[in-house]
């Protein structure tokens, strides 16, 4: 499993600020120029795509808390 960061509409550089803050630099960060957002139907944030990389589905999933994250990747994790 691979979990991958993707900055909203802003600055690079206030990307890496939300990371520093929030101590997730372990995690792969993605600078979007729109794309991936346009490309998983994301239209606002907070937002959760997990996507299954052998079959290509995908689940867009808006506005989960910290426990509802932690369940979702236990599942996965199986």
């Amino acid at each position: 499993m691979r979990i991958v960061g993707v900055g909203g509409d802003d600055t690079e550089e206030a990307m890496r600020a939300f990371v520093d803050r929030h101590g997730v630099g372990t995690i792969t960060q993605v600078v979007d120029d729109g794309s991936v957002r346009e490309r998983f139907g994301v239209v606002g944030q907070p937002v959760w795509v997990f996507l299954d990389a052998e079959t290509g589905r995908t689940e867009t999933v808006f506005a989960l808390d910290e426990r509802a994250v932690a369940e979702r990747l236990d599942a996965l994790r199986g």
